[in-house]
């Protein structure tokens, strides 16, 4: 299981930039918003939980490859 997190600042920035229209209400009652998006939690048991830190431009997805083996990752860059 993957958790993808990031804070709430850089959420709230990401919504303003893409201007959608199916975001004003979140921009509009962002407390309320954020507040409920916080309670979800996945309590599978017997599976590898590995989190990822979304707040940057990047998440290092190399992590993946370290705790689940994937191998393989997909890069942005072509074949050689």
């Amino acid at each position: 299981m993957v958790h993808v997190r990031t804070d709430g600042e850089a959420v709230r920035a990401r919504l303003v930039a893409r201007g959608y229209e199916r975001d004003e209400w979140k921009l509009n009652n962002w407390e309320q918003f954020w507040a409920a998006s916080q309670v979800n939690a996945c309590e599978w048991k017997g599976a590898r939980h590995v989190e990822l830190d979304n707040s940057g431009d990047a998440i290092d997805v190399g992590l993946l490859d370290v705790v689940f083996g994937i191998g393989g990752v997909p890069t942005s860059d072509p074949p050689a």
